[in-house]
């Protein structure tokens, strides 16, 4: 297999050297495994590929490269590919980690006093199933702001209106590590709602099994334990600090 990693890069072989630029800025860092058949396609040169320049023609171009990697089952979800506020392309779902495109994703946590709300993944997901996570969570999709996708996502997925209540912006946290689909690139908001009822949490999609709440404390074992979602125990180790 070609080594397409830059002699610059402590990190390991993977795909580093080879980019997706837009604008003279990297839209996306490709797989060992993508970026070697990009360039048997020829679409690779010097490790490198400039996305078209207007939208309608990379959205048709990303489009296209689903032929490359017929392994991939396209989902019908398309999911936009930011750089900065701005949204340069749709693209499906499936090539975001193979060809390493940055990914948003929002969270909402839940305080009840002192006491932390979580949903209990249903085991039918595919990652993660049966772990506990943060109520809400997901990734943006079409041309939302993260307020935006977290006000979607907390209906559909706890039948949450979260229109006219409280909300606080936590941490943002970045992330950029190997996955087994390629490379994961994502930027996680955090938004904290602050309550002294308990929420009316309602599992609408299938996606939660069930709500619970629990003190720091408990929510620490549960971390402590592994039966917290690794990317959620990050972001509330973020929120609240070491456990």
């Amino acid at each position: 297999m070609t080594n397409f990693v830059s002699s610059e890069t402590a990190l390991p072989p993977d795909g580093r050297g080879a980019v997706l630029l837009w604008q003279n800025r990297i839209a996306g860092r490709p797989s060992n495994r993508a970026a070697e058949r990009l360039q048997s396609a020829g679409l690779l040169t010097d490790g490198r590929i400039v996305l078209p320049a207007t939208r309608a023609e990379r959205e048709a171009w990303f489009a296209g490269l689903l032929a490359l990697f017929p392994e991939l089952t396209p989902l019908g979800e398309k999911l936009p590919l930011r750089m900065g506020d701005e949204t340069i392309a749709l693209v499906d779902r499936r090539l975001f980690r193979p060809l390493g495109l940055p990914t948003v994703c929002v969270r909402l946590w839940i305080l009840e006093g002192d006491r932390f709300w979580l949903g209990k993944r249903s085991a039918r997901k595919r990652i993660g199933p049966g772990l506990w996570d943060s109520p809400v969570g997901g990734l943006l999709a079409g041309e939302e702001s993260p307020r935006e996708a977290l006000l979607r996502e907390a209906y559909e997925e706890a039948g949450l209106d979260l229109q006219s209540l409280p909300l606080t912006e936590g941490p943002r946290l970045s992330e950029d590590r190997l996955v087994p689909e390629g490379r994961l690139v994502e930027t996680t908001v955090n938004y904290v709602l602050r309550t002294e009822r308990p929420p009316r949490l309602t599992a609408r999609d299938g996606e939660v099994e069930r709500f619970a709440a629990f003190t720091r404390e408990a929510l620490s074992e549960l971390v402590r334990t592994g039966r917290m979602l690794p990317d959620a125990a990050r972001s509330w180790r973020a929120l609240c600090g070491p456990t």
